[in-house]
Protein backbone atom coordinates (compact mmCIF):
# COMPACT_ATOMS: atom_id res chain seq x y z
CA UNK A 1 0.00 0.00 0.00
CA UNK A 2 1.34 3.20 -1.19
CA UNK A 3 1.48 6.05 0.73
CA UNK A 4 1.13 8.26 -1.97
CA UNK A 5 -1.97 10.35 -1.95
CA UNK A 6 -3.05 9.57 -5.99
CA UNK A 7 -2.38 5.85 -4.78
CA UNK A 8 -6.13 5.25 -3.53
CA UNK A 9 -9.69 6.66 -3.49
CA UNK A 10 -11.05 8.15 -0.09
CA UNK A 11 -14.61 8.72 1.05
CA UNK A 12 -15.74 12.17 1.98
CA UNK A 13 -17.33 10.63 4.91
CA UNK A 14 -13.82 9.29 6.56
CA UNK A 15 -11.60 11.92 6.35
CA UNK A 16 -14.74 14.87 7.88
CA UNK A 17 -15.83 12.18 10.56
CA UNK A 18 -11.96 11.89 11.55
CA UNK A 19 -11.19 15.11 10.60
CA UNK A 20 -7.66 14.09 8.46
CA UNK A 21 -6.32 16.93 7.17
CA UNK A 22 -2.33 17.87 5.62
CA UNK A 23 0.26 18.53 7.34
CA UNK A 24 1.40 22.54 6.82
CA UNK A 25 4.95 21.41 5.49
CA UNK A 26 6.24 24.00 3.18
CA UNK A 27 6.56 23.77 -0.55
CA UNK A 28 4.30 20.47 -0.08
CA UNK A 29 6.76 18.05 0.74
CA UNK A 30 5.79 14.99 1.85
CA UNK A 31 2.78 15.69 3.39
CA UNK A 32 1.07 12.48 2.01
CA UNK A 33 2.77 10.29 4.76
CA UNK A 34 0.88 11.33 8.41
CA UNK A 35 -2.10 11.91 5.61
CA UNK A 36 -1.86 7.91 4.93
CA UNK A 37 -1.12 7.42 8.50
CA UNK A 38 -4.46 8.81 10.01
CA UNK A 39 -6.66 7.82 6.73
CA UNK A 40 -5.44 3.37 7.02
CA UNK A 41 -6.12 3.73 10.45
CA UNK A 42 -8.88 5.38 10.87
CA UNK A 43 -11.01 2.95 8.06
CA UNK A 44 -12.89 0.68 9.46
CA UNK A 45 -12.48 -1.16 6.13
CA UNK A 46 -9.80 -1.17 3.24
CA UNK A 47 -10.72 -2.95 -0.40
CA UNK A 48 -7.93 -3.13 -2.63
CA UNK A 49 -8.21 -4.13 -6.11
CA UNK A 50 -5.30 -5.97 -8.04
CA UNK A 51 -5.29 -4.37 -10.73
CA UNK A 52 -3.61 -0.88 -12.51
CA UNK A 53 -6.62 1.64 -12.25
CA UNK A 54 -4.64 5.15 -12.08
CA UNK A 55 -1.54 5.76 -14.52
CA UNK A 56 1.54 7.06 -13.27
CA UNK A 57 4.96 8.85 -14.75
CA UNK A 58 7.44 8.44 -12.43
CA UNK A 59 9.95 11.16 -13.85
CA UNK A 60 7.24 14.08 -13.54
CA UNK A 61 8.77 16.85 -15.60
CA UNK A 62 7.57 19.28 -12.73
CA UNK A 63 10.39 20.87 -10.72
CA UNK A 64 8.57 21.45 -7.82
CA UNK A 65 7.10 18.03 -7.39
CA UNK A 66 8.67 16.67 -3.90
CA UNK A 67 9.17 13.65 -5.39
CA UNK A 68 11.78 14.83 -7.08
CA UNK A 69 13.34 17.34 -4.85
CA UNK A 70 16.52 16.83 -3.67
CA UNK A 71 17.05 20.11 -2.02
CA UNK A 72 16.12 21.25 1.61
CA UNK A 73 13.12 19.94 1.06
CA UNK A 74 14.13 16.35 1.50
CA UNK A 75 14.35 17.01 5.21
CA UNK A 76 10.92 17.96 5.72
CA UNK A 77 10.37 13.77 5.32
CA UNK A 78 12.19 13.38 9.08
CA UNK A 79 9.14 15.72 10.66
CA UNK A 80 6.22 14.21 8.42
CA UNK A 81 7.69 10.21 9.28
CA UNK A 82 7.44 11.92 12.97
CA UNK A 83 3.80 13.03 12.64
CA UNK A 84 3.16 9.73 10.57
CA UNK A 85 4.24 7.73 14.06
CA UNK A 86 2.43 9.73 16.04
CA UNK A 87 -0.94 9.16 14.54
CA UNK A 88 -0.24 5.41 14.88
CA UNK A 89 0.82 5.73 18.39
CA UNK A 90 -2.03 7.56 19.07
CA UNK A 91 -4.50 5.73 17.97
CA UNK A 92 -3.03 2.15 19.70
CA UNK A 93 -1.45 0.52 16.42
CA UNK A 94 2.11 1.29 16.34
CA UNK A 95 2.97 -2.31 17.22
CA UNK A 96 1.15 -3.87 14.63
CA UNK A 97 2.52 -1.33 11.89
CA UNK A 98 6.17 -0.82 12.81
CA UNK A 99 8.38 -2.91 11.15
CA UNK A 100 6.57 -2.07 7.52
CA UNK A 101 6.85 1.54 8.31
CA UNK A 102 10.40 1.24 9.49
CA UNK A 103 11.03 -0.49 6.40
CA UNK A 104 9.25 1.96 4.39
CA UNK A 105 10.84 4.27 6.18
CA UNK A 106 15.13 3.61 6.29
CA UNK A 107 15.19 2.36 2.36
CA UNK A 108 12.95 5.65 1.38
CA UNK A 109 15.72 7.65 2.89
CA UNK A 110 18.82 5.45 2.61
CA UNK A 111 17.99 5.17 -1.29
CA UNK A 112 17.54 9.35 -1.24
CA UNK A 113 21.09 9.70 0.99
CA UNK A 114 22.64 8.34 -2.35
CA UNK A 115 20.96 10.65 -4.80
CA UNK A 116 20.99 13.58 -3.07
CA UNK A 117 24.62 15.82 -3.73
CA UNK A 118 27.45 16.01 -1.46
CA UNK A 119 26.61 19.18 -0.23
CA UNK A 120 23.48 17.75 1.51
CA UNK A 121 24.54 14.06 1.80
CA UNK A 122 26.76 14.62 5.50
CA UNK A 123 23.73 16.59 7.34
CA UNK A 124 21.00 14.01 5.71
CA UNK A 125 22.78 11.11 7.03
CA UNK A 126 23.70 12.53 10.20
CA UNK A 127 19.39 13.28 10.25
CA UNK A 128 19.07 9.84 9.74
CA UNK A 129 21.69 8.44 12.63
CA UNK A 130 19.66 10.18 14.88
CA UNK A 131 15.85 9.13 13.39
CA UNK A 132 17.16 5.34 14.19
CA UNK A 133 18.51 5.89 17.38
CA UNK A 134 16.52 3.72 19.34
CA UNK A 135 16.66 0.61 16.78
CA UNK A 136 19.39 -1.88 17.39
CA UNK A 137 21.16 -3.53 14.61
CA UNK A 138 19.82 -6.74 15.79
CA UNK A 139 15.74 -5.27 15.34
CA UNK A 140 16.96 -4.04 12.00
CA UNK A 141 17.27 -7.66 11.13
CA UNK A 142 13.48 -8.45 11.35
CA UNK A 143 11.94 -5.22 9.01
CA UNK A 144 15.25 -4.78 6.38
CA UNK A 145 16.87 -6.77 3.05
CA UNK A 146 20.37 -7.94 3.78
CA UNK A 147 21.83 -5.56 1.68
CA UNK A 148 20.18 -2.49 3.61
CA UNK A 149 21.30 -3.96 6.82
CA UNK A 150 25.05 -3.50 6.19
CA UNK A 151 23.98 0.23 5.67
CA UNK A 152 21.72 0.41 8.91
CA UNK A 153 24.96 -1.27 10.54
CA UNK A 154 27.20 1.44 9.21
CA UNK A 155 25.30 4.59 9.66
CA UNK A 156 24.12 3.04 13.02
CA UNK A 157 28.11 3.05 14.08
CA UNK A 158 27.48 6.90 13.37
CA UNK A 159 30.89 7.14 10.95
CA UNK A 160 29.94 9.14 7.82
CA UNK A 161 33.34 7.84 6.17
CA UNK A 162 32.88 4.49 6.81
CA UNK A 163 29.60 4.08 5.42
CA UNK A 164 30.49 6.12 1.96
CA UNK A 165 33.33 4.32 1.43
CA UNK A 166 32.24 0.28 2.08
CA UNK A 167 28.79 1.40 1.30
CA UNK A 168 27.87 4.20 -0.84
CA UNK A 169 30.48 5.16 -2.90
CA UNK A 170 29.79 2.28 -5.33
CA UNK A 171 25.85 3.39 -5.80
CA UNK A 172 26.28 6.66 -6.13
CA UNK A 173 28.99 6.39 -9.15
CA UNK A 174 26.37 3.90 -10.43
CA UNK A 175 23.42 6.30 -10.35
CA UNK A 176 25.74 8.93 -11.89
CA UNK A 177 26.78 7.17 -14.67
CA UNK A 178 23.20 6.14 -15.34
CA UNK A 179 21.66 9.61 -15.17
CA UNK A 180 24.71 10.49 -17.72
CA UNK A 181 23.72 7.88 -20.44
CA UNK A 182 20.18 8.85 -19.68
CA UNK A 183 19.57 5.33 -18.01
CA UNK A 184 17.46 6.87 -14.64
CA UNK A 185 14.46 5.31 -15.49
CA UNK A 186 15.78 2.22 -15.94
CA UNK A 187 17.42 2.06 -12.57
CA UNK A 188 14.07 3.31 -11.39
CA UNK A 189 12.08 0.51 -12.87
CA UNK A 190 14.91 -2.09 -11.46
CA UNK A 191 14.44 -1.23 -8.07
CA UNK A 192 10.73 -1.00 -7.86
CA UNK A 193 10.48 -4.68 -9.11
CA UNK A 194 12.93 -6.12 -6.56
CA UNK A 195 11.30 -3.86 -4.17
CA UNK A 196 8.15 -5.13 -5.39
CA UNK A 197 9.77 -8.86 -4.66
CA UNK A 198 10.47 -7.55 -0.93
CA UNK A 199 7.37 -9.09 0.85
CA UNK A 200 5.91 -7.74 4.04
CA UNK A 201 8.29 -7.90 7.29
CA UNK A 202 5.06 -8.92 8.83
Amino acid sequence: MHPAIWAAVYKRQLIQKNNITFSETPTASYQELPFFADAYSAAESIYIIPKAMYNYRIESANKFSSTNALDERIFYRFENHRKAKEVYINRGIWHRVKYPELQREFITLNNLALRINNRLRYRFYNEIHRYFADISEDEAHKFLPRNFCRSFKLIKKGSYSKWLLQYALAYIMVIRILKIFGLTDLLRWMYLKRKDSIGSPL
